[in-house]
């Protein structure tokens, strides 16, 4: 998506979001600015682009913004702290619940659709959309999504003259999907599955019956191919596709499933269960489970794969881990593999797609890499060992956050650094083999 393209899209998601719940008599506009802001703040970049996009998306709105340019909101820390906007539901959006639940309507599902589409727009202006940024944007939407919930506010079911899915939504997501650096095969297998749930409802709109089908996954890899990342994504798609009510995701590990005492496992899988329904539950490190001496994992295991089989409508479950261990798994419990649909496999990446995660990483936070730094790179990662422990994605945001510490180190006796001195990265800054 060009950049040109990215901001008319944000600009038009501000719009949509403004001009939809204010012809259902409710002024957003307060909500609108902080949750773009809040969003900028937790990105922590403020690249020219995002911040271009901003003024001229606000504009409209606050005209004054259009005599600021991206370097004066920056010097005055314009958007510092805004990020506490996600911590908890707005007053106006208490207002909105209020006013369903009084009059039966369902403005308060919208404004949660159109935030989701604001914080896309916005994300979609950055080189490399960070892990940081995926969190914030799920946990906000999860926030909204378990008020509507504890209030008994139900999202209405899309309708459609046509009988079909809500496409645009899922093109969406899956643009997002092509946007991520390797992950060519898994790219492929997720469109598949995309494939299959339109059919299937092409198919219900001309009255064929469809088969009944488990949709639960096994992600297998090494740390940081992306494997949690692509699970998000998944959530949101199966939700645009009609498959998930909420598509959102909710992350645990053996920790969080395993209770101490005897027949209290269960109980704790349940409730985990019930907080994930409508959406995505990952079982990060799902192995684990299978190991130890206690009983007590395959005391969850058992109850998880009894909730797969009950909510198999309801509930996507997303195993992940290293391949090996995860067969371990299978092994323990044949009622598991027959409950899972498919197996992705996530490689390690590439050295040239490593230093692309990084190049994006770097544009995105408005650093440059000079020709002698990109080759003082080009050999870091060439000769990194590549172990079962090797962190992939995560390993190059170690080292992007160890040359900012090495540039920040090397200007800090600087006493007046140009333009120039405060974003190229040097080859010294690049951090020596551990």
């Amino acid at each position: 998506m060009s950049l040109v393209t990215a901001t008319t899209t944000f600009t038009a998601a501000i719009r949509t979001f403004v001009d939809d719940l204010d012809e259902a008599g409710f002024d957003v506009v307060p909500d609108v600015f902080e949750l773009a802001r809040a969003a900028i703040d937790v990105d922590g970049f403020l690249t020219d682009e995002e911040l271009a996009a901003f003024i001229i998306g606000f504009e409209r709105i606050h005209p004054r913004l259009g005599e600021f340019t991206p370097g004066d909101l920056r010097r005055q820390e314009a958007f510092r702290g805004a990020r506490r906007f996600f911590q908890e539901p707005s007053p106006i959006f208490e207002s909105l619940v209020d006013a369903d639940l009084a009059s039966g309507t369902s403005n308060s599902w919208r404004y949660v659709d159109h935030a989701g589409e604001l914080l896309r727009s916005l994300a979609a202006l950055d080189g490399h959309v960070s892990h940081v940024e995926l969190n914030s944007m799920d946990g906000f939407r999860a926030t909204l999504t378990n008020r509507l919930t504890a209030a008994g506010l139900v999202r209405p079911k899309a309708t459609s003259t046509s009988g079909t899915v809500p496409m645009s939504n899922a093109e969406d997501v899956l643009a997002e999907l092509d946007a991520l650096v390797g992950l060519d095969d898994v790219k492929h297998r997720v469109r598949q599955l995309a494939d299959l749930l339109r059919i299937r409802a092409l198919r219900t709109s001309h009255d064929l019956p469809n088969p009944e089908l488990s949709h639960h996954l096994a992600f297998v890899g090494n740390p940081g191919t992306g494997k949690t990342t692509v699970a998000r994504l998944i959530g949101r798609l199966y939700s645009a596709l009609g498959l998930l009510d909420r598509g959102h995701v909710v992350e645990v590990d053996r920790a969080s499933l395993v209770a101490g005492y005897v027949g209290q496992t269960a109980a704790k899988v349940d409730e985990i269960v019930e907080s994930a329904r409508g959406g995505v539950l990952v079982v990060d490190e799902a192995y684990s489970l299978a190991r130890g001496t206690d009983g007590y994992g395959v005391e969850a295991i058992d109850a998880l794969v009894k909730r797969m089989e009950d909510l198999r409508g309801e509930l996507v479950v997303v195993l992940t881990g290293y391949p090996n261990e995860m067969q371990e798994l299978l092994d323990v419990n044949p009622g598991m593999r027959s409950r899972l649909a498919r197996t992705i496999e996530f490689a390690d990446y590439t050295d040239s797609e490593l230093l692309r995660i990084l190049s994006g990483m770097v544009r995105s936070a408005r650093y440059e890499l000079d020709p002698a730094t990109r080759q003082e790179l080009v050999n870091r990662i060439d000769t990194v060992q590549r172990g079962r422990s090797f962190g992939n994605g995560r390993w190059v945001r170690n080292v992007f956050e160890q040359m900012l510490l090495e540039h920040a180190s090397r200007l800090a006796n600087t006493a007046h650094p140009t333009l120039e001195d405060l974003s190229i990265l040097k080859p010294t800054d690049v951090p020596e083999p551990e």
